[in-house]
């Protein structure tokens, strides 16, 4: 009975805590205003092939299924989009060539990871001590460090790699998917022409992203907003489907104040099938004629392994880290997981309110370590069985 007050407790803290991590935010400017990709280093946002210059033979085809309805189910209901792409493949990767690849030989060029460390700005997240202003070790802060440690490791592997944010700066929890939807939109589009298609329909896509781009605001969350996914978003997604080699992995802490015992590692994963169950029942306070049917075309399969191997990669290398909780792996909806379609896992590295976590994320070193570990389950997530 203890057990399931405190997970349910730290769970209930969880979500509170992951607002901000889970939905849009500002894309980073130039010194000119311009909107600009935040990149590590020298690493680029997307490959720069050149676009073709002949007139296209034709416009990308485009071809949405109608909606499922499920067997016997009570009228009105929220349907299901079917687990396919409405959107023709001009891209393929093969993850097979990944296999077996030594560390030592860069394994991860050609691969891309999105990091976005939770929290930013005016939303430093949890902390410690609890309820004061000035606080010892804020969320934002060790989110960010660790970010940028993985970003290192990963590019030692040859990884190309994509920070949303580099400083303390505000995201809102749904310009962070659109910041992703963005930048795979530019390079679908790159891959249409230079296959001598026209992207047709799609380039109205790209507005509808840059409109939560700009707004900055949680409460505004554009195509992303309301109940289930409109067409328009599940174009999108049917898009970032076609980016296997790219994953995305959000950062966070953790906090439960009123059970200090509380401490470990929890890494999220967010499922087709949890989306469906918490979208049916969202759906039931709005009028039927603004639901939209759930997007069911995530690679659940992937996400699930990837968290897996997060989780195990962090605790072997923090092993103070493991065995906090009854609930290490945890399938749950979230914004930022929910409103993107690359295979992605969240992390919540442990409790600021915890004695023993606290000073895990309070150390340099350690910090340094939880990224290497990060780096550690990408590459195995592309290059070993």
């Amino acid at each position: 009975m203890l057990v399931s007050i405190i997970l349910l407790a730290s769970l209930a803290v969880i979500l509170i805590n992951q607002i901000s991590g889970a939905k849009p935010n500002p894309r980073p400017t130039d010194t000119t205003g311009t909107p600009s990709v935040t990149t590590q280093g020298s690493q680029t946002a997307a490959p720069t092939a050149s676009p073709a210059t002949s007139a296209p033979i034709r416009d990308l085809s485009i071809q949405t299924a109608a909606p499922l309805r499920e067997p016997g189910a009570a009228q009105p209901e929220m349907m299901r989009w079917p687990a396919s792409s409405s959107v023709e493949t001009v891209r393929t990767v093969d993850l097979a060539a990944y296999l077996g690849k030594s560390r030592s030989d860069k394994p991860l060029e050609g691969i891309t990871v999105v990091l976005d460390p939770g929290h930013g700005g005016i939303d430093s997240g949890c902390g410690w001590p609890v309820g004061v202003r000035d606080q010892d070790i804020m969320e934002k802060d060790v989110v960010l460090s660790v970010a940028q440690s993985a970003s290192q490791a990963l590019r030692t592997l040859g990884a190309n790699v994509i920070l949303l944010r580099e400083d303390d700066t505000f995201l809102s929890i749904f310009e962070r998917p659109a910041l992703v939807g963005s930048m795979l939109l530019e390079d679908f589009t790159r891959h249409t022409q230079s296959s001598e298609l026209g992207i047709g329909p799609l380039a109205r896509l790209t507005p509808l992203l840059d409109s939560i781009v700009s707004a900055n605001d949680d409460l505004f969350g554009g195509v992303m907003g309301g109940s289930g996914t409109r067409e328009d978003l599940k174009q999108i997604m049917d898009i970032e489907r076609q980016y296997p080699d790219w994953l995305l992995i959000s950062i966070h802490c953790n906090a439960a104040a009123d059970y200090p015992d509380v401490h470990g590692l929890q890494v999220y994963y967010t499922s087709s099938a949890v989306i469906l169950h918490d979208e049916r029942i969202e759906c039931q306070s709005l009028p039927s004629s603004d639901w939209e049917p759930s997007y069911q075309y995530y690679d659940d399969g992937g996400r699930m392994r990837l968290a897996s191997l997060l989780y195990d990669s962090i605790v072997s290398e923090v092993p103070a880290l493991g065995q906090g909780t009854s609930a290490p792996l945890v399938d749950q909806d979230f914004a930022v997981l929910r409103e993107q379609n690359l295979v992605s896992a969240m992390l919540e590295l442990g409790f600021l309110t915890n004695e023993s976590d606290r000073s895990v994320l309070e150390s340099a070193s350690s910090l340094e370590r939880l990224g290497d570990a990060v780096a550690d389950a990408v590459y195995s997530y592309y290059c070993m069985r």
